[in-house]
């Protein structure tokens, strides 16, 4: 869900002003996004909620990590993300990264938490690139607070995400640019919603390893690339359509996967197993063509036999 807070004067509503207390309990979709409505979009940031559990708009700093405070927005651009030998992990409430052109990782036992789980990706930044091993970890948000990422490359360009992301309350990829999760991604407990662009299970030449079990829901608009064989075998795939229409996977490999799920168009409960086979676009040569859920020449190959199968294929 986006959750955008837009106000022309924040301080109207902030914590504290008289008959504008916006507390968790009222509205409960976290993190909130708030842009001020003379701003651009590269100005929005995301709220925290204080003891009590009142909305607050934090400070907005563009500093160094370890010279943010822990309350901050810190809006970090033309900075180095690794903060060389100085300080540990560090702990700020969200981050505006733009470091296409600085290095990109985090730092060999290093780890940034970020406690509203929200987090922007301008440009070709990124956090963890391919083949690292320095690239450190991630903690976005928390059980009540999913990670909620917003990835702003465009065109030819990806963010990436290859520091290893604890998200226990689920993850989001939440804006129409093209976001790559690559390495051990293990520590994402909940759902994957793609609610929009384009997210990429690793690379063709690159693994992500994703918690067994952990479904993936794809929204309507929004794609999932599966660039690698194999990537999401043991992940519940979900098709949502309450919205109107379906996302998409992108399979330019073949696949196999245990289980698939739809939610039919505008029937916001009703979640369908796709029978077991193989499915794919036009293009595939599928024994289930479905040019409405997916895209390129490869195929899904549906069911917990296909997995098996594999498995004694390798024996031989």
């Amino acid at each position: 869900t986006n959750s955008l807070f837009r106000v022309a004067n924040w301080t109207d509503f902030a914590t504290g002003a008289e008959g504008y207390s916006v507390t968790g309990s009222v509205y409960p979709i976290i993190p909130w996004m708030i842009s001020s409505m003379n701003d651009d979009w590269s100005n929005a940031a995301f709220a925290s909620f204080d003891a009590e559990g009142r909305l607050v708009y934090p400070t907005r700093d563009n500093v160094q990590i370890t010279e943010a405070a822990e309350n901050a927005n810190l809006y970090m651009t033309g900075k180095q993300l690794n903060y060389g030998s100085a300080g540990g992990d560090c702990t700020i409430n969200s981050l505006y990264l733009s470091n296409g052109s600085n290095n990109r990782w985090l730092g060999e036992g290093r780890t940034l938490r970020i406690k509203s789980g929200g987090l922007i990706l301008h440009g070709a930044s990124a956090i963890g690139l391919p083949g690292r091993t320095d690239n450190g970890a991630l903690v976005l948000g928390d059980a009540t607070h999913p990670a909620y990422v917003w990835a702003k490359a465009i065109n030819a360009n990806t963010n990436y995400l290859g520091a290893a992301v604890t998200a226990a309350g689920g993850f989001v990829s939440a804006y129409p640019g093209n976001l790559c999760l690559v390495g051990d991604q293990t520590g994402i407990a909940d759902e994957i919603a793609v609610n929009a662009g384009t997210l990429a299970i690793g690379t063709a030449d690159a693994d992500c390893s994703l918690a067994d079990g952990v479904p993936i829901r794809v929204c309507r608009g929004a794609k999932l690339f599966l660039p690698k064989r194999n990537a999401v075998a043991n992940n519940p795939l979900k098709f949502d359509g309450s919205c109107g229409e379906y996302g998409t996977v992108e399979l330019p490999v073949d696949q196999r996967i245990a289980s698939v799920e739809i939610r039919d168009v505008f029937e916001s409960d009703a979640w369908t197993a796709l029978p077991a086979g193989t499915y794919g676009s036009s293009a595939s040569g599928a024994e289930f063509v479905r040019d409405d859920l997916f895209s390129g020449a490869g195929t899904l190959t549906v069911g917990p036999a296909a997995l098996v199968t594999d498995v004694l294929l390798l024996i031989w």
